[in-house]
């Protein structure tokens, strides 16, 4: 039985649960000895509450205990049976992760010999039997405690390595957030040269740039370039294919990256000289390949010499493929806002011809068919004015009538077609007569609230602004059967403000647009359309039961007045 002071052989006094992280309150002590007479004799030198004890009967057994607790010292007899003491601190001294432990030989020997055989063992100190208690206790206090200030000493070391680690991490995680958000907010692939000074903050080098390839994966375009202090190379504009000098190491082209040696007196590519002469001797190829097409390349020049993988390029790699996302969003953004263009003109174009065709047809309609008609119209009056039959003035007035409906359709059609008002008279006066017309043809109440000193504009936005109202006006009294409408034209802050308000039975929007995008109907696109070629704003307000409010928003410049 072991008492409080003579603890149970291959116990340990360390209550493993309630220990915190870090140093123990209190120092370790591995004992090992076969005789468990020198281990109780031992622990009872180390029986008051200074220490922490454990225990091992053999040298594995120490080996293994070492491993797993890691001694603050380990009091280690020499003569043991199957593995020695000696032994036993050499294997220690083998293991990396233990190998610092301090070691504290206990021996019968004592001769000068053995003590020297155990120092070379890698043991720390070296005390002989019969132990003195005193001596013992001074030498294992003086040994744990430069361990123990060793260890703190490792900590601290370790510590500051973690802070500094994790500072580096920080400040080069904030770099790529930084990289990141320069290019999600770059409008075009020109802004990508932004991206370089970052770049380097991130990977130190002699110089870069950014190539832009075209459809056959050849780069053609330089898009950023920067170098070591500022610096900019000449002769890097329009690369050919051979001044990338893809050629140099056969093969490599189709790899995810390669390195390319600039070393040698020989002449290099264009793009490789200039590298050369910004004191690179190495030059990293990184294609920016996306779906298997290659959108552009980043090289990068460095001084040392460099491997195409590694941490170092597996960071280029990662931005390498965040340029490859940009690039393919440039191309596609620059391919839509070139469709968008391409479309506008056509509208423009298209309105502008439609346009004329409808002014060359008014002015048959109103030269041509009605003079003709006005000619009729003057012939039958004056048969009708002559001596005839009952019969005959009667046929004959009926023909009048006719002519003379006839001739107010075709004055109605020429004046939708082009309002000749609108060019002699400007818009107020031409929209005044066009909505008169309107309301008193079809017995409804239109009204039209107009500064009548409202100037002339310039010829689009007085035709957008016509054709906006017409086919407003035509929608609320034919298909809203509104009873009345109200048009407010009104000039303030740089712009033009037209307002139609109507009360009749009003439509669901949202579905109204939806229905006009499959081409249902083109009214309410085409007002959106010829407001937009114009550089204004069209709002459609409607609910079913409740009218309809659509105001234009045209913006005047300079250039809005005629000259």
């Amino acid at each position: 039985m072991a008492t409080q002071d003579q603890p149970e052989i291959g116990s340990s006094t360390r209550d493993w649960t309630a220990m915190p992280e870090g140093i123990s309150p209190r120092p370790l002590l591995l004992l090992v000895d076969d005789e468990p007479v020198g281990l109780r004799s031992l622990a009872s030198v180390f029986s008051d509450a200074d220490y922490e004890l454990s225990f091992a009967v053999d040298g594995p057994e120490a080996i293994v205990k070492v491993e797993g607790t890691r001694p603050d010292l380990v009091i280690l007899d020499v003569m043991m049976p199957g593995m020695d003491g000696l032994e036993v601190c050499r294997r220690i001294r083998g293991l990396p992760d233990v190998a610092e432990v301090p070691i504290l030989l206990v021996t019968a020997l004592d001769d000068r010999e053995s003590r020297l055989e155990g120092l070379r063992s890698g043991a720390d100190d070296y005390i002989t039997k019969p132990l003195d208690r005193a001596e013992i206790r001074a030498r294992v206090r003086t040994i744990t405690r430069l361990n123990r200030f060793r260890k703190l000493q490792a900590e601290i070391v370790h510590s500051r390595r973690v802070m500094s680690d994790l500072a580096a991490h920080s400040a080069r995680q904030e770099r790529l957030r930084e990289l990141d958000r320069t290019i999600l907010q770059a409008s075009s692939s020109q802004q990508i040269a932004a991206v370089l000074p970052l770049l380097r903050d991130l990977i130190p080098h002699e110089h870069a740039a950014i190539y832009k390839c075209d459809m056959r994966g050849q780069p053609s375009v330089l898009l950023a370039e920067h170098g070591s202090r500022g610096r900019i190379l000449a002769g890097l504009a329009r690369p050919g294919e051979e001044d990338l000098g893809l050629d140099v190491e056969p093969g490599s082209v189709g790899s995810p990256s390669h390195v390319l040696s600039l070393m040698g007196e020989g002449r290099l590519p264009d793009v490789l000289e200039a590298f050369r002469a910004s004191g690179s001797s190495e030059l990293l190829v990184f294609p920016m390949n996306l779906k298997g097409r290659r959108f552009g390349v980043l090289l990068l020049g460095f001084a040392s010499r460099i491997g195409a993988a590694g941490p170092l390029a597996e960071l280029v790699r990662e931005i390498a493929d965040i340029l490859s996302l940009a690039l393919a969003h440039f191309e596609l953004l620059e391919t839509v806002t070139r469709g968008r263009s391409q479309l506008e003109f056509l509208s423009r174009r298209l309105l502008q011809v439609r346009e004329e065709e409808s002014r060359h047809i008014a002015r048959e309609l109103h030269d041509e068919i009605g003079q003709l008609l006005a000619v009729l119209n003057f012939s039958l009056r004056g048969m009708q004015q002559s001596e005839g039959s009952g019969p005959f003035q009667e046929t004959l007035g009926y023909g009048l009538d006719v002519v003379s409906r006839l001739l107010a359709k075709v004055r109605g059609l020429s004046l939708d077609l082009h309002p000749a008002l609108l060019e002699d008279f400007g818009l107020v006066t031409a929209l005044r007569r066009y909505i008169g017309s309107v309301a008193s043809r079809v017995g409804r109440t239109a009204i039209l609230e107009a500064d009548e000193s409202i100037g002339r504009f310039d010829r689009q936005i007085e035709t957008a602004c016509y054709r906006v109202t017409q086919e407003a006006l035509t929608n609320a009294l034919r298909h809203g059967e509104a009873s009345s409408v109200r048009i407010e034209l009104t000039e303030r802050e740089g712009a033009l403000h037209l307002l139609i308000d109507d009360d009749g039975r009003g439509f669901d929007t949202e579905a109204a647009m939806e229905s006009a995008a499959r081409g249902a109907s083109l009214g309410l696109l085409g007002m959106r359309e010829r407001v937009s070629l114009v550089g204004g704003e069209l709002s459609i307000f409607s609910e079913p039961g409740n009218g309809t409010k659509i105001r234009a928003t045209l913006p005047l410049n300079q250039s809005s007045r005629p000259s």
